[in-house]
């Protein structure tokens, strides 16, 4: 079973991705460049 990954920016989700690293490294450039905290989860 493959997991899947949600970037999130104010509780809303943005995208999914496969992979955990590439979802981090998006949240952190969406985050540097808009200003607004975005997080990554687990999509069960």
């Amino acid at each position: 079973m493959n997991k899947k990954y949600g970037l999130y920016c104010m509780g809303t989700l943005v995208n999914t991705y496969d992979d955990a690293i590439e979802a981090h490294n998006d949240a952190v450039y969406a985050q540097e460049e808009s200003g607004v905290p975005h997080e990554v989860r687990e999509i069960l």
